[in-house]
């Protein structure tokens, strides 16, 4: 409970409820959430949607000039 000691004493007791069905006793719950999020939005894997993050960045880095600078080179 002192984990929570920056909530007002009347969502303390509210709150370590709902957290503690999500780690201690009710940790496979965490697990299944965590597993279907991954099925969900990362089909491929974790790797692949690694591999795909990067890829995006890369992208963005090697994109045409911004208008910033076009404006500049205009002037």
């Amino acid at each position: 409970m002192d984990t929570f000691n920056f909530l007002p004493d009347v969502l303390v007791e509210p709150v370590v409820k709902i957290v503690g069905i999500f780690v201690g006793d009710g940790w496979h719950l965490t697990l299944g959430a965590l597993f279907m999020i991954i099925v969900i939005f990362l089909p491929g894997g974790i790797i692949e949607g690694i591999t795909k993050l990067k890829n995006k960045i890369k992208k963005l880095d090697k994109s045409p000039l911004t208008s910033k600078s076009l404006q500049t080179q205009e002037s």
